[in-house]
């Protein structure tokens, strides 16, 4: 959900985004987590 960010959430997308790639595994079993921080 990137469409609508908040201008406060989208430098915790970003930080988000940055630590998909290390935590893609918790990601896909913590889908809740992955989806909204």
């Amino acid at each position: 959900m990137q469409e609508g960010v908040a201008p406060g959430e989208s430098v915790l997308v970003e930080v988000f985004q940055s630590q998909d790639k290390g935590e893609e595994k918790n990601c896909k079993r913590k889908a809740r987590a992955c989806r909204k921080a």
